[in-house]
């Protein structure tokens, strides 16, 4: 997904699209830091504090209906331009397509059916569903491993959110 889509969000709010790369980059960091302190907050909760910090870093206020009007957007960023060809081009060559967030499993829903490309995919695996824990924590790889029934050599991961 292009997460670029939501700078015109952060530029308004923030007064700098630049802030959007920050939340990110922050995210995976705290969503890295709790799974190794063996913890788990939602994302939606985890990126809403990250979120609530940047904005007291940069002296502004963001309340709940600034959350609010960002889960719409997050939940339809568009796919980069080559994901299309991509995910053909995959198929085609035989291999089998899942995804893997650390979103809720109700973003996880939505999320590729609002980029056009939810057919692409056999099924949606989140952290929500019962690992709790974030990538790139074993546990979360392990689960996919064991619910598709095959072992680590046969996959592959294809970061999606650059």
């Amino acid at each position: 997904m292009d997460i670029d889509a939501l700078a015109p969000h952060f530029e308004r709010r923030f007064g700098d699209r630049g802030a959007l790369r920050e939340l990110f980059a922050q995210v995976i960091l705290y969503s890295g830091l709790i799974t190794l302190s063996d913890h788990y907050a939602p994302y939606g909760e985890l990126a809403g504090a990250v979120l609530k910090m940047l904005a007291v870093i940069r002296g502004i206020r963001i309340g709940d209906d600034d959350l609010h009007a960002l889960k719409e957007p997050m939940a339809t960023m568009p796919p980069h331009p080559d994901v299309h060809g991509a995910l053909v081009k995959l198929r085609e060559a035989g291999f089998r397509l899942f995804t893997l967030t650390n979103s809720p499993r109700a973003t996880c829903a939505r999320q590729p059916e609002g980029a056009g490309i939810t057919g692409r995919f056999e099924g949606q695996f989140s952290v929500d569903d019962g690992v709790h824990g974030y990538k790139p924590a074993r546990e979360v790889y392990r689960a996919v491993q064991v619910s598709l029934g095959v072992v680590p050599s046969n996959l592959c991961l294809i970061a999606c959110q650059t």
